[in-house]
């Protein structure tokens, strides 16, 4: 067809019109044949019934593997998407809505479709991206004949049952923690038990059978238990194994000795018992676990919200001997993870059980659980016991940045390539508007409390938000599948954790009190917290600073966690559990790796020279210009005075060893109860004036006199006698208390004072040697208390219950003698044998008396019956440690040994005590007479009398201890050493924690809770959040043991942040953005993953408009914008070299440099005219009036073909411009304006008007289909122009319908010229026979004629001068010919312009010449007997 040529110019292969006609030519050649149209059926049995009223298909998919169509229809009360099997010529319903869950209707038309093996994908940039498995809802609707609303599981489909995006947890899993497998007393004690032989020297006892014990508490231990024994006290870490070999009853249990340590302590000891499980879990982890879903079609979930962490420290145990907080270590080794079956969404087939460690960005599946499995039905809502370590799989590294699918609300859009789901010109994002259009201004409630399910005790840790922080909480909204919005926050939500919080186990409680955005389905908390990492260290000793400040030593293993920046922050006291309530902050002066020279410099004094020591009365100082005053470098001593104290010289010779002579020298000023600092000694000199009343020394010093440290000497007095002058020698000390630590100066203050330095630096002890003891007084030498009266039992002792045993002696006794030792008085021993009974009676015991710097120790009723005891020298006396109480043999050696340290455990100052000296006394206790003497157990005490490096402070007596049922235990000490290091000074130091910079750079907000359903909004919640582990002591902690650079809980897995920029509801319309990859072969399935952290958009440039379609096309996507049109490359990219040309390589980027095709064209907004075949796409941009190829050789506009002015006057008018390609007749088909036309290949022009007009269109295995009123019409129906069940064919009896087969030729030779046409011929089928009618069909020879034939003939020729017909054709060579013949004429139809006048005038009408040569010549052919 040729409509833009004038007439008289369009070539002789070409035709003004045609319509229903379809063209077949040779190429290259202007000749062709017309054949009218197929029509088109339904291919199944009838037309569908029950689609609704004004059924209308808006978009439809032919998918070639499985050679099916299906089609999306939209009508007043169903929206439905239906399935044709072209093999089985069967229609399946897939998808039957009539509750309005779809809403297909004209308005949006779908064009974007994809399949997946068999999974169905949609758009319609009017509600959710939509998924469905098409087996899955064929047999869903397996008996729906009538199309009623599709049943899932029973229950009509929702659109979570559809939707692309697929729904998350919103809870955490719950967790059941204990430190033991077993449930019950795992833990007990053993007392006065032995694992050594009684007797010296002491060996551990044989391996093997242990016998019956009794343990204090019924433990659950059965039979084949490991136990471990070590000591109660923790003394010393030797232990004993031991296993079960019987269970008597709950408490009595018979054992075997399984292994016995060789250094483990000697005698009855008090042991701790505790079975012996395998490893703890997680030991040195804080790990968190939370899960996610599994769909039936392979597709994951986001991950749900993390549980807190999954760890169970244990007391407060952080002393520099062990390097780190043994607290901080995970016990874990019974866990239960429960509550992931809770309300889980249709379609989820598994659970996947996530593991993470804040130390390791992986995450961890430990176990996948079927819906099948017996964990998916265990406990309340799923519960399954995580028994080791072991990880099933690693989730790739994008999970951890996936909170939730970033799937569009809605999209124009849609392609599947590179392996992807892909949107283009989509809707993300949400407006800020509650139910009543009002926007939205988050205000919030906040307080913090102490968890009121867990009371605070001191040393015991719990969860907790750390102390000495600033918060910020805010609330993150989301949608019914899980989209969240940015954090919205308030000055509202800011708190400030001052320092006494450290002692509580502190929660966080919130409230909004705003409204909801009114498309909010739930929310989260979530809260930034934005210092740096912070440490504790424990310190060992304190010194004083040279400058009056102070030297705090830690362990070497703290070093890393400071440098000389760090502010330190006193959070416990030394030695104590008690909380340091003041600021206590410091900042490190100096660090030093190694112990500051001060410290090392030992200052040996040479002497004191003062008006004493020199024998002199008046000032020292000679002059007022000698004097120690501000500013000065130097004092003078008169050289009668210097040589008294320091030595010196008389004219040059020395008298004695001169301090001057000495090196490294430091002086100080004493006096009026003051002293300055040490100043080093630059130069002393000897002034010889001439006189001994003027001779003196010049002592400078390398620095100045400060005023303020040297302000109390006041003014030059000559009289003044009260100051002193120090000089000592600097001397070099090696102190094992030095190696394996560092050193940080800080300023001294009052909280230091009171919280450290009042503390002495206490070595750390461990005991050597302990017995249970009672202060005992007032007791008289009688018979009837040391023989019949009952005094109890220590537990575990096998002492007769009228046995003292071990107690603080101060009583009165009847015998005295001496037995050794170095305490005495003068010449004399202390005490001696007092031998006549008198004196003895009258010598009462010293006890342990508060104040005193003495006391005295002893043990009753020991040995058998001897009448000779006493008279041979007391041998029963001398053998008690070796023969009768050999398990005391370490008690006695203690109390024997100079500089045995101990202590009285209940002292709550934990005072140790050196015993400097010693005496040992063997007693009587009463008399029995002369000659039996000590001859009773009862009679028998050995006392030890000791002098004690310092007065008692805590004293038994004086607290309550004076029976065995209250009785203290005293501890001997040894120092507790590694190597050469000399023992760290407290179990129980002083904690300082490293104040953390602040990270401004950084807006994280960390999820803070499970998400809440909106019904809850405004309503308080406690949120199960902690970023600390609290002590109650002052001490938080968030590392594994407090080590240097271990693991630390973090402050939450999942971040977010606010937004700089408004958030509101956004049309990305330039933008394409696509999921993750699906690999059948695999089993991946990550369609539903839009994961924002990973580069899933792609823009184009806005100014082409926005996107209507996008399709893969060879190799890459096509994107149709309104304005223009680009080849995105997939998994490919495009390089441009100098000269502008252009090379494709590989890249890792799933989508390239976005290359526009030539030509400014677009698809305006009508994708639906789209279609493609081969290589070959065609579209109608509306707005330029064009129809276009996309072909191999680019974007060309084929409306130029003859129709140009056609598209641009018709185009613009069209509202939908719906294109289809029959594959075989190679024509683009396009229907606007109530008119189809067709574009045909072989000819490369458009060939006719088609009466069809298509709702949609698609061709299947070479036959082509389309759609009307929602059903399916196949084009292959031999009653040609017969379409959608109307004829178009001529009707004589009916002109209403009247579309016949025409074509409209132009012959336009000679246009000027009037011609005369004789003959018509034609190339076809047999023509028409008329029936002769005239009685001589018999006679006139022609015998063909005698009955009708059906065939072609020409009922009418008109044109503008005559009209014809020709009624039959003959048949000549394969031609049909015939003459034409005109009307016969007749009175009413004459033309006088025929005949020939003679004479003056016209005949008949005048005839006026005009101009117009488009004269017609029509043609009637028909090709039936009508």
């Amino acid at each position: 067809m040729n409509k833009d040529l004038d007439e008289r110019l369009v070539p002789s292969d070409q035709y003004r019109d045609a319509l229903n006609i379809q063209v077949a030519s040779s190429e290259g050649s202007d000749m062709g044949t017309v054949q009218n149209v197929l029509g088109n059926r339904v291919p199944y049995a009838s037309e569908l019934s029950n689609l609704g009223s004004n059924a209308i298909c808006i978009g439809s998919y032919v998918d070639t593997k499985t050679d099916k169509i299906y089609w999306f229809i939209g009508s007043d009360t169903k929206s439905l998407i239906l399935e044709f099997n072209q093999k089985t010529s069967l229609v399946s319903p897939i998808v039957v809505d009539t509750t309005g869950v779809l809403n297909f209707n004209s308005t949006y038309l779908i064009t974007g479709i994809n399949i997946i093996d068999n999974l169905l994908f949609w758009t319609d940039n009017q509600t959710e991206p939509k998924k469905i498995n098409i087996d899955d809802w064929r047999g869903y609707n397996n008996s729906n004949s009538n199309y009623t609303h599709t049943q899932v599981s029973g229950s009509n489909f929702i659109e979570d049952h559809i939707t692309m995006i697929k729904k998350a947890p919103i809870k955490p899993p719950s967790l059941t923690m204990a430190p033991s497998k077993r449930t019950g007393i795992v833990e007990t004690t053993l007392l006065q038990k032995s694992f050594t032989s009684t007797t010296s020297p002491f060996e551990p006892v044989d391996t093997g059978d242990y016998g019956n014990v009794t343990f204090s508490t019924a433990p659950n231990f059965q039979v084949g238990d490991k136990l471990r024994a070590t000591l109660l006290d923790e003394s010393n870490d030797e232990e004993a194994i031991l296993s079960v070999t019987q269970v008597i009853s709950s408490t009595v249990f018979k054992l075997n000795l399984d292994v016995v340590a060789e250094d483990i302590d000697e005698g009855n000891q008090n042991w701790k018992i505790v079975l012996m499980e395998e490893k703890a879990m997680f030991e040195f982890k804080f790990p968190k676990f939370a899960y996610r879903y599994k769909y039936k079609d392979g597709e994951y979930s986001a991950i749900g919200p993390y549980t807190p962490v999954a760890f169970l420290p244990s007391d407060f145990d952080y002393a520099p001997k062990k390097g780190y907080n043994l607290g901080m270590v995970n016990t874990l080794r019974s866990l239960k993870i429960g509550g992931f079956t809770e309300s889980i969404p249709s379609g989820v087939i598994e659970v996947d059980i996530l593991y993470k460690e804040n130390s390791n960005q992986n995450i961890y599946t430990i176990q996948s659980i079927k819906t099948s499995d017996p964990e998916y039905t265990a406990g309340t809502n799923g519960e399954v016991e995580i028994t080791s370590e072991t990880v099933y799989k690693v989730l790739p590294s994008l999970q951890a940045l996936r909170p939730w699918d970033n799937v569009p609300i809605k999209a124009k859009a849609q392609a599947m390539s590179a392996n992807r789901i892909m949107y283009g010109n989509y809707v993300e994002n949400f407006n800020m508007k509650d139910t009543e259009n009002n926007d939205i201004s988050v205000k919030f409630n906040v307080s913090i409390i102490q968890n009121p399910s867990t009371p605070a005790l001191a040393k015991e840790p719990k969860p907790s938000l750390k102390s000495l922080r600033t918060y910020q909480v805010g609330v993150v909204y989301r949608d019914k599948y899980g989209r969240e919005t940015p954090v919205f926050t308030d000055p509202s939500g800011s708190f400030i954790l001052d320092k006494s919080a450290s002692i509580n186990y502190n929660v966080l409680r919130v409230k909004i009190i705003s409204n909801i955005p009114s498309w909010a389905e739930s929310y989260k908390y979530f809260i930034k917290e934005s210092s740096d990492e912070y440490y504790n260290l424990a310190m060992d000793r304190h010194y004083p600073a040279e400058d009056g400040n102070v030297w705090i030593a830690f362990p070497s293993s703290e070093r890393n966690k400071v440098t000389d920046e760090t502010f330190l922050v006193l959070k416990k006291k030394h030695n104590s559990d008690v909380f340091v309530e003041d600021e206590a902050r410091y900042k490190i002066i100096a660090i030093e790796n190694e112990a500051p020279e001060f410290l090392k410099q030992d200052k040996v004094s040479k002497g004191v020279l003062s008006a004493s020591t020199s024998g002199s009365s008046g000032n020292i100082f000679y002059l007022n210009d000698g004097y120690p005053q501000k500013d000065y470098i130097h004092v003078h001593v008169l050289k009668t005075k210097w040589t008294k104290v320091f030595g010196g010289a008389d004219s040059g010779n020395l008298t004695q060893t001169p301090v001057h002579t000495l090196s490294d020298l430091v002086m100080r000023v004493i006096g009026n109860g003051n002293q300055s600092k040490y100043y080093n000694v630059a130069n002393i000199q000897y002034f010889d004036t001439g006189s001994d009343n003027t001779r003196y020394f010049r002592v400078e010093i390398e620095d100045k006199f400060d005023e303020s440290d040297i302000s109390f000497t006041g003014d030059y007095n000559q009289s003044d006698s009260s100051l002193s002058l120090e000089i000592a020698q600097k001397t070099t000390k090696t102190e094992p208390e030095f190696t394996g630590r560092f050193f940080a100066k800080i300023q001294r203050d009052g909280v230091l004072e009171s919280a450290i330095l009042s503390q002495e630096n206490v070595d750390d002890w461990k005991v050597n040697a302990s017995t249970n003891i009672y202060a005992l007084s007032g007791k008289t030498a009688s018979k009837n208390y040391w023989q019949n009266t009952t005094k109890g039992s220590y537990p575990g002792s096998d002492a007769h219950a009228r046995s003292a045993e071990w107690f603080i002696c101060r009583n009165n006794y009847y015998r005295y003698a001496d037995a050794g030792g170095n305490y005495q008085t003068g010449n004399n021993k202390y005490r001696g044998r007092l031998a006549s009974a008198s004196l003895a009676k009258s010598t009462q015991g010293f006890g342990a008396r508060a104040g005193n710097s003495f006391m005295e120790v002893a043990y009753h009723w020991f040995g058998g019956e001897d009448r000779d005891a006493w008279r041979n020298g007391e041998p029963l006396w001398y053998n008690f440690e070796y023969e009768h109480k050999p398990q005391y043999k370490k008690i006695v050696d203690s109390l024997q040994q100079v500089n045995m340290k101990f202590r009285f455990s209940d002292d709550p100052d934990g005072t140790v005590y050196t015993i400097e000296k010693y005496r040992r006394s063997h007693i009587v206790t009463y008399d029995r007479g002369t000659g039996r003497r000590g001859k009773f157990s009862s009679e028998r005490v050995i006392k030890w009398t000791l002098k004690l490096d310092k007065a008692i402070v805590w004293a038994p007596e004086d607290n309550g201890k004076t029976s065995k049922s209250a009785a203290t235990t005293i501890e001997f000490l040894d120092v507790y050493a590694s190597g050469d290091e000399k023992g760290f000074t407290s179990d129980n130091p002083a904690i300082f924690e490293t104040e953390p910079k602040e990270m401004v750079d950084l807006n994280l907000y960390y999820e803070a809770s499970q998400a809440y359903n909106k019904s809850l909004h405004g309503n308080d919640q406690t949120l199960d959040y902690s970023n600390c582990f609290s002590f109650a002591n002052g001490v938080e902690s968030d590392r594994i043991r407090d080590d240097f650079n271990a693991s630390k809980m973090g402050k939450g897995v999942k971040a977010s942040t606010v937004l700089d920029t408004p958030y509101q509801e956004e049309r990305k319309s330039n933008q394409v953005i696509f999921s993750g990859i699906y690999n059948s072969v695999s089993g991946i399935n990550n369609t539903n993953q839009f994961i924002q952290a990973d580069q899933i958009t792609k823009s184009l440039n806005p100014v082409y408009g926005p996107i209507q379609l996008m399709r893969h096309r060879h190799g890459g996507l096509d994107v149709l914008c309104q304005d223009k049109c680009f080849k995105l490359p997939t998994n490919k990219d495009i390089l441009f070299t100098g000269d502008g040309s252009k090379q494709v390589t590989v890249s890792s980027k799933v989508l390239g440099t976005a290359v526009p095709y030539t030509g400014e064209f677009g698809i305006s907004e009508q994708p639906e005219s789209y279609t493609t075949y081969g290589y070959r796409a065609y579209f109608a941009d509306k707005a330029r009036g064009v129809i276009l190829r996309l072909s191999n050789d680019g974007l060309e506009p084929i409306s130029r073909y003859g129709m140009e002015r056609y598209f641009k006057d018709n185009l613009s008018l069209a509202t939908t411009i719906i294109g289809s390609y029959d594959e075989n007749k190679k024509e683009y088909n396009i229907t606007f304006n109530n008119d189809t036309l067709s574009f045909k290949e072989n000819n490369n022009g458009w060939v006719s008007r088609k009466s069809f007009l298509q709702e949609d269109g698609v061709t299947l295995n070479n036959k082509y289909y389309t759609f009307k009123n929602g059903d399916l019409w196949i084009h292959d129906n031999e009653t040609r122009n017969t379409f959608y069940g109307t004829n178009y064919r001529y009707n004589s009896s009916s002109t209403s319908n009247f579309e016949p087969s025409k074509v409209k030729f132009i012959f336009n030779d000679a246009p000027g010229s009037i011609k005369q046409f004789k003959t018509l011929n034609y190339e076809g089928s047999k023509a028409r026979i008329f029936q002769d009618n005239s009685g001589n069909a018999d006679t006139d020879n022609n015998f063909y004629n005698k009955n009708n034939v059906s065939g072609w003939w020409t009922n009418s020729i008109e044109s503008d001068k005559q009209s014809g017909q020709i009624l039959s054709y003959e048949e000549k060579e394969g031609k049909w010919f015939n003459y034409i013949q005109g009307t016969q004429s007749t009175l009413s139809n004459l033309d006088t312009s025929e005949f020939s006048v003679q004479g003056i005038g016209l005949a008949g009408t005048s005839v006026t010449a005009s101009s117009d040569y488009s004269y017609k010549v029509t043609i009637t052919v028909n090709e039936n007997n009508d």
